[in-house]
C-alpha cells in the first residue's frame, strides 16, 4: 500500500518564498515584508525541509530558484492568488445576506 506523506505549507510562507524570487535577494524580500532577513531565510529553510527540495541557488549576492523552486513559484503564485481571490468573494458574499436598516433622526421633525 502506497503511504502518502503530509505536507504543512500555508499561505504566508508562500508569499514568503515568491518575494524572495521575485526580489532575487532574500535581504530585499525581507526589507518589503518588514520582517527579519534571518527571519526569511529560516522559513526558506524550512520550506526546503518541508518539501524535501533545494528551491534555491544561494550565492553572495542573489538567489535564484532551482529547476524545483521555478515548479513551486508557479504554484504558490496560482495558490495565493485563489487564496486572495476567495477571500474577496467570501467576505462580499458574507454581506448578501445582511438587511441593512438606516434610520434617520432628521426625519422625525417631518411629523
Amino acid at each position: 500500500m502506497f503511504r502518502q506523506e503530509v505536507i504543512s505549507l500555508d499561505t504566508y510562507s508562500m508569499e514568503c518564498f515568491i518575494a524572495v524570487c521575485n526580489y532575487r535577494s532574500i535581504t530585499r524580500a525581507a526589507q518589503s515584508m518588514h520582517i527579519s532577513q534571518s527571519a526569511l531565510s529560516r522559513k526558506v529553510i524550512a520550506l526546503e525541509e518541508e518539501l524535501g527540495a533545494v528551491l534555491l541557488i544561494r550565492t553572495n549576492y542573489s538567489v535564484t530558484p532551482t529547476v524545483a523552486g521555478e515548479r513551486f513559484l508557479k504554484d504558490c503564485v496560482r495558490i495565493t492568488n485563489r487564496v486572495q481571490t476567495l477571500m474577496t468573494d467570501l467576505k462580499y458574499l458574507s454581506h448578501q445576506d445582511r438587511i441593512r436598516i438606516g434610520y434617520n433622526p432628521s426625519l422625525q421633525e417631518l411629523h
